[in-house]
């Protein structure tokens, strides 16, 4: 006798919507190892709105996974993105299914690959830092391509405040989601996606995740 055994198994950001329930990622972009911000996405997929949550790297408490007083993104780079966002749901208090996190070289080849991420900026900046690097942006709303993106993140000035820096990091968040959705639906076709999906480390394999952030980017 013949026996065959198929296996259904059902996408899980696909069971959320027809459950109706929101999407909850945690997305990381880190600089070699270490934390350069963090965000929790909220998505509700009846409405295609969405919520971002930042979570400062210096947020301090008694973490378990480390055993100690410590900064949060010290989890990260001690235990890696799950373990992290074990934390971050305690802190929370919801449950994060799932997590993407990206490195800043890989983002900024993502974002020439999007056509380039739209943010605010409300002056100039023309900045020389201390070791003689010269960091230029224009004003207004600009289109930045990856080497831009990288200096908006990384540039340095004197009289920005931590708040207003982690301002900047939302924008750039901000501004990914919305690349996103400009670049839908051809960017999620599996022959395209191919060419960002190692750009993404993820808890989701590669055609789940796929699915989720062409979920995503139906973002209003």
């Amino acid at each position: 006798a013949i026996v065959v055994v198929i296996s259904l198994q059902t996408n899980p950001v696909e069971e959320m919507i027809k459950n109706e329930e929101p999407i909850k990622i945690l997305f990381v972009l880190k600089d070699d190892e270490s934390v350069l911000f963090t965000d929790v996405f909220v998505y509700y997929p009846v409405l295609s709105r969405g919520a971002l949550f930042d979570i400062p790297g210096n947020t301090g408490a008694i973490f378990s996974s480390i055993d100690r007083v410590d900064r949060i993104d010290a989890v990260f780079k001690e235990k890696g993105a799950d373990t992290y966002r074990y934390e971050i749901e305690k802190l929370l208090g919801q449950p994060i299914p799932f997590y993407i996190v990206m490195n800043v070289k890989d983002f900024q080849l993502i974002t020439d690959m999007l056509g380039g991420l739209r943010v605010f900026i409300p002056y100039p900046i023309d900045i020389q830092s201390e070791n003689n690097q010269r960091w230029l942006l224009p004003s207004g709303m600009v289109n930045l391509d990856g080497d831009k993106i990288n200096t908006y993140l990384f540039y340095s000035s004197a009289e920005e405040t931590s708040v207003e820096v982690r301002d900047r990091y939302q924008s750039v968040m901000t501004a990914f989601l919305s690349a996103l959705n400009k670049n839908y639906p051809s960017m999620f076709e599996k022959r395209n996606f191919k060419f960002y999906e190692d750009f993404f480390e993820s808890n989701l394999d590669k055609d789940d995740l796929r699915i989720m952030l062409e979920n995503v980017s139906q973002v209003d």
